[in-house]
């Protein structure tokens, strides 16, 4: 079977993406966002990684930057769209099954994801 681990810095929380342009109503990526997704591609690029396609099962083990309070459901949405934009899965649609975790043994997040196996009916 199929399996990735990816290594990755410390993504910024859901809320902390994208900022409102109040001129056009339109959003766009915060600064926060932009310098997370250049450290990531240059984290990347250090790790052998081969694409997996279909369906797949990710476990997100975020590490604790610091000891303030967190909702670690807040912290999927950049490096899943990550995954997607760096082609190692093909669609975030194709996420079949997801895990999210913290761990004090993890620095940053590890991803690790699997190809989606359908369990049999018992």
């Amino acid at each position: 079977m199929t399996y990735v681990c990816i290594f990755l810095p410390h993504p910024p929380s859901t809320n902390n993406l994208f900022v409102n342009n109040r001129k056009t109503g339109g959003r766009f990526p915060s600064k926060a966002y932009k310098a997370w997704q250049e450290e990531a591609a240059v984290t990347l690029r250090k790790q052998d990684v081969k694409p997996i396609h279909g369906p797949v099962s990710l476990t997100f083990t975020f590490g604790r930057p610091d000891k303030r309070r967190r909702d670690v459901f807040n912290l999927v949405k950049a490096p899943e769209d990550f995954l997607v934009k760096h082609g190692i899965i093909e669609d975030d649609s194709l996420v079949e099954r997801g895990t999210v975790q913290w761990s004090p043994h993890v620095f940053g997040v590890r991803i690790e994801i699997e190809p989606f196996v359908e369990e049999a009916a018992a």
